[in-house]
């Protein structure tokens, strides 16, 4: 329990921007994947919405990264 404490602590920075940056886009992309699923938008707006929401899921893996190898130990 306590090693999992110690790498959960590795990402809660708020000091740092990658933390901020990960919040922002894993945020967005929630946020566009429930308008997607709860407006019921139109047939050709679903793939951009999908697409967008998954680069953000991308960006958002990105910085995770980026978060865990700057607080290397």
């Amino acid at each position: 329990m306590k090693a999992l404490m110690i790498r959960l602590r590795r990402l809660w920075r708020p000091d740092l921007a990658a933390f901020w940056m990960v919040l922002a886009f894993n945020s967005l992309s929630s946020l566009l994947a429930t308008w997607a699923h709860g407006m019921d938008p139109s047939l050709a707006l679903r793939p951009v919405l999908g697409l967008l929401a998954l680069a953000n899921v991308g960006a958002g893996a990105f910085w995770m990264h980026r978060l865990w190898v700057q607080t290397a130990p």
